[in-house]
């Protein structure tokens, strides 16, 4: 069983963050007063959720970690996988 937790951590590893610092996302992600709704849920099985509703998760995460790039490694070579305007300069969508 793979956990909303270890999804979203894993989220983050594959876009460019050490696991430490997912980690540290993934804590901002929990203590975020939008994500209320989701307290006691994150040790539940991730294929339990719809992928649409993971995908809208992710958007709740993208910000987060974008905002963590931004105060603590703001030259992080992955930061255009969370910045959509940077990326859109970039080419890259």
């Amino acid at each position: 069983m793979i956990t909303l937790k270890q999804a979203v951590i894993e989220e983050l590893t594959n876009s460019g963050f050490f696991p430490d610092q997912a980690l540290e996302v993934f804590e901002r992600l929990v203590t975020d007063p939008a994500q209320k709704s989701m307290e006691g849920r994150w040790d539940d099985d991730y294929t339990d959720y719809p992928k649409p509703i993971f995908s809208i998760l992710l958007v709740a995460v993208k910000s987060i970690a974008l905002k963590y790039i931004e105060e603590k490694i703001p030259d992080a070579w992955f930061r255009p996988m969370f910045d959509d305007n940077l990326a859109k300069t970039l080419g890259i969508k």
